[in-house]
């Protein structure tokens, strides 16, 4: 019997000359005491009513920061890459498709501002975001994808 994998979306959500990141920070509410304080990229799993991906992060955005969300809605949201995590806190990897959203510096002064339902929220440049800890490791996901445009 085969156990269908695990699959989930995350955005993430910068300016134009990506020097300020808008993410997640997992709060004391954060039900796995080692990531608290981490941070993430704003999604989370992918449902059954979802009909793609990309609902699934604009649904995501919607339970997490829904004032942002508004904001976010008609920014285009280009897929990055998909990964596969190694989870400590289960037996099986995850499936993790990553986005991007680029806004304008002043919106995402605006988007920092918003009120956060999941998690805390935090404005960080490149240096500072690279200095942080992340959910899962998943720093190798940040890093690459600065790579990735440093090439373009």
């Amino acid at each position: 019997m085969t156990t269908k994998m695990h699959e989930g979306v995350g955005l993430l959500i910068s300016n134009p000359d990506q020097t300020q990141f808008f993410v997640q920070i997992k709060d004391e509410q954060y039900p796995y005491e080692a990531w608290r304080g981490a941070c993430s990229f704003w999604g989370g799993a992918i449902e059954a009513e979802d009909k793609d991906e990309q609902t699934a992060v604009e649904r995501e955005l919607e339970e997490e920061i829904p004032d942002a969300a508004r904001l976010l809605k008609e920014i285009p949201k280009h897929k990055i890459n998909r990964y596969l995590i190694d989870n400590p806190t289960t037996i099986e990897p995850f499936g993790l498709t990553i986005f991007e959203a680029i806004i304008s510096t002043e919106d995402l002064q605006q988007v920092a501002k918003t009120r956060v339902l999941e998690g805390r929220a935090l404005l960080l440049s490149k240096t500072d975001l690279l200095a942080r800890k992340w959910i899962w490791g998943m720093d190798f996901i940040f890093k690459e994808y600065l790579e990735l445009k440093k090439k373009r």
